[in-house]
């Protein structure tokens, strides 16, 4: 089940979990349920591509402007949440099943919170999905509004991260 625990951080910023893992799992979560009906949406076009005389390896008359669809609203959704920084890394580049943030759904993961400066917070959240897996995110202070401005991908208890889009 899930879990949200204050690791190698200072008591003075343990409150700041609070402030900042909700809000994070909230964005998360938000993209999640746009991937997922954007490929739900996807499927069901492929699925009227027989009916329509278009062979399978080609794309749907509406796939462009379901992506279009697709990266405005998920530009929407991150806007004044994700610094400018980690939007330049490039987001919904793709969508699929299982989606991204699928753990959060079903609770099967662990958060780890860490705080040591006044600016900057760590959250990596740790998953199983085909191997164990996990995502880092990187939370600073930019101009008085806390932002995601990093975020990165590890396998299992590798110590090397992966810097990742959003």
């Amino acid at each position: 089940m899930c879990c949200s625990i204050a690791k190698s951080t200072p008591a003075k910023y343990e409150k700041m979990m609070e402030a900042l893992v909700p809000p994070l799992f909230d964005l998360l979560k938000e993209l999640d349920a746009l991937e997922q009906e954007i490929f739900a949406r996807n499927r069901a076009m492929d699925a009227e591509k027989p009916a329509l005389n278009i062979p399978s390896h080609q794309t749907h008359p509406k796939w462009e402007e379901l992506i279009r669809e697709y990266r405005t609203r998920f530009k929407d959704i991150i806007d004044k949440r994700v610094s400018e920084k980690l939007k330049s890394r490039g987001y919904a580049n793709s969508f699929g099943e299982p989606s991204r943030y699928f753990y959060l759904k079903s609770g099967a993961y662990t958060a780890e919170f860490t705080m040591r400066k006044d600016d900057m917070a760590n959250v990596i959240i740790q998953y199983k999905s085909s191997l164990d897996k996990k995502h880092k995110f990187v939370l600073r202070l930019i101009d008085g509004v806390w932002l995601v401005d990093e975020k990165y991908y590890g396998f299992g208890n590798e110590k090397t991260w992966y810097l990742d889009s959003i």
